[in-house]
């Protein structure tokens, strides 16, 4: 590799973590969001705020509690499926940079839906300790544990769904990527460094989870089971994939920093850090 070359790589690495950053940031403020507007919705009052989990009081009905538990990951699925459909618009075509936050905000919300389906099936438990979002929805439900094996059909479906989708988007950043080392050049930028660095950020965000070792253990199965798709699709367009002829709809990103986007990073960062993670009381 030249010098420009190595350069330019590390360039897009930059870009690429710090829009993924944004876009993972993003997608976890949404989803507890859902849990805290839910929480008022339903009667109930928010007690706190964090990054990372949500805590309310008050007597409400059984159902009140499901849309609390259940409706963050509807919402991710909502959103995510909106950004796809965003993803391939000529005016976001016109900006890369955009469209790359749409393919990590896509994908984080896709499999933050589909990836609490999964966890709900390895951990539910009738009648005892449920710490993820579906897994206490199926506890307040009352059904039997063989539901988890649809549930986690729908979930195992729905991440292979996204790692087709993130294998095809991410061509869509390449110029040339018939030979193996462009789509290299390419994927792990894209793919595997933001995989690998913002699930090393939320981890140590995790360690001071207010909900202690079980919260901490949803985040770990969540960042590294739930987004593998990211990895899973590194090998998926390197390995697996063969292209003869550029996507007619590329949008090759750009050899300089995003200042816009470090800083954006930056600033979701350190609010994330230094306000949510520190926990807001109501």
């Amino acid at each position: 590799m030249t010098e420009k070359e190595n350069s330019s790589s590390w360039t897009l690495t930059l870009n690429a973590v710090s829009i993924a950053l944004v876009a993972a940031i993003a997608t976890q403020v949404f989803h507890e969001s859902c849990h805290a507007i839910a929480v008022v919705l339903v009667g109930a009052r928010l007690k706190w705020f964090n990054l990372l989990a949500v805590s309310y009081v008050g007597e409400i009905s059984r159902w009140g509690h499901i849309i609390i538990a259940g409706n963050p990951a509807l919402m991710n699925l909502l959103t995510g499926t909106i950004a796809v459909a965003l993803f391939s618009r000529r005016w976001v075509m016109r900006r890369p940079t955009l469209r790359l936050f749409l393919l990590y905000f896509s994908a984080y919300s896709l499999l933050t839906s589909f990836g609490n389906l999964i966890i709900a099936a390895l951990i539910y438990r009738p009648g005892g300790q449920n710490p993820s979002d579906w897994a206490r929805v199926l506890d307040l439900l009352d059904v039997s544990p063989t539901i988890r094996i649809p549930i986690g059909l729908v979930g195992a479906i729905g991440e292979l769904l996204v790692y087709f989708w993130l294998v095809r988007s991410t061509l869509r950043f390449g110029g040339e990527v018939a030979e193996r080392y462009q789509r290299a050049r390419l994927a792990m930028p894209l793919l595997m460094e933001p995989y690998l660095m913002i699930n090393a950020v939320f981890l140590l965000l995790s360690i001071w989870n207010p909900l202690g070792f079980s919260g901490f253990l949803i985040i770990v199965l969540q960042f590294l089971l739930g987004y593998i798709a990211f990895f899973v699709a590194f090998f998926g367009v390197v390995y697996w994939t063969k292209v003869r002829t550029p996507p007619p709809d590329a949008t090759p990103l750009s050899d300089e920093l995003s200042w816009p986007w470090l800083v954006s990073a930056a600033v979701a960062l350190g609010t994330a850090s230094l306000a949510l993670l520190r926990t807001i009381h109501f």
